[in-house]
């Protein structure tokens, strides 16, 4: 392996029947991303181990998102950390986190979630996996 220009290179591997290979893969690390647009494609670019970064200065509507992650192109974790910033939902606002489909975790880190009364179901989706509130408060959400 080499580091260069804080990118991990890792030349080789092995494929199925026991044959070496001279493929190059390269490893980026975690980023500090802005809270992206609702669509699923630009959601697409969000890794785990990434941090969604939400301040008074981003796009703190989060009305029209609808997220099945550890789906298709999806992160299996998902970490949103503002500066005690207020994020919004309305009603069909869904982040879905399930076990079965390898989502681990989503945490929540210095920021005020406020759900919309037109809600009508919860806009975070947890099957046995886990929610972390950090610093944070949640309000007018459906469990």
């Amino acid at each position: 392996f080499v580091v260069s220009a804080g990118k991990l290179f890792v030349v080789g591997g092995i494929d199925g029947g026991g044959n070496h290979l001279n493929d190059v893969s390269v490893l980026l690390p975690n980023q500090e991303l802005a809270l992206p647009p609702p669509s699923i494609a630009d959601w697409s670019f969000v890794y785990d181990g990434d941090i969604i970064r939400v301040d008074r200065s981003n796009n703190t509507d989060m009305s029209s998102i609808q997220l099945d992650l550890c789906v298709g192109l999806l992160p299996c974790n998902l970490r949103i950390q503002g500066d005690g910033s207020a994020l919004s939902t309305h009603g069909g606002s869904k982040i879905s986190c399930s076990r079965q489909n390898q989502c681990t975790d989503i945490i929540l880190e210095s920021i005020h979630l406020s759900c919309q009364a037109d809600s009508k179901e919860s806009f975070i989706t947890l099957i046995s996996s886990e929610l972390s509130v950090l610093n944070s408060t949640i309000s007018g959400c459906k469990s």
